[in-house]
């Protein structure tokens, strides 16, 4: 994964530190629970409050594709979420896979209406809860 230096927004693993930011987030009834296999950070960038996380990115990769499970803190605004998602997917120099349940995808096609991502497809799930997968991928610079 690669940083830029010269952002407002950065990643930064979970340490012990962040257990008091991750537990309010589990109080509000965010899913902190990290994937199997992958691997767990925290997206900072300017909150309202000064500088702080505003995201949990759970996310598996491998030499080419990296697949990130996003949950937003209770604490980020639309606007941060944006920007945010924007600079993470710049970040991201591989493939980048989503898959979101139905009930999520507001703010993913979003970002497909302002040419950030695509939407590559969706899975049926006879009526599983959080509604039917919907498949988006990082758009490429010459699509």
């Amino acid at each position: 994964m690669s940083r830029s230096t010269k952002s407002a927004f950065e990643f930064r693993p979970v340490t012990v530190n962040d257990l008091a930011i991750l537990h309010s987030a589990a109080l509000s009834g965010i899913d902190i629970a990290r994937i199997e296999g992958g691997n767990q950070m925290l997206c900072w960038g300017p909150t309202k409050h000064g500088h702080g996380p505003f995201a949990l990115i759970d996310y598996t990769e491998t030499e080419y594709v990296i697949e990130p499970h996003v949950t937003w803190l209770p604490w980020a605004t639309l606007r941060l979420k944006k920007q945010g998602f924007e600079w993470a997917l710049r970040q991201w120099n591989k493939v980048v896979f989503l898959l979101v349940h139905e009930q999520h995808t507001a703010f993913y096609d979003m970002c497909v209406k302002r040419g950030l991502l695509r939407k590559i497809g969706e899975l049926e799930t006879n009526g599983a809860p959080g509604g039917d997968i919907h498949m988006y991928q990082k758009r490429i610079d010459n699509e």
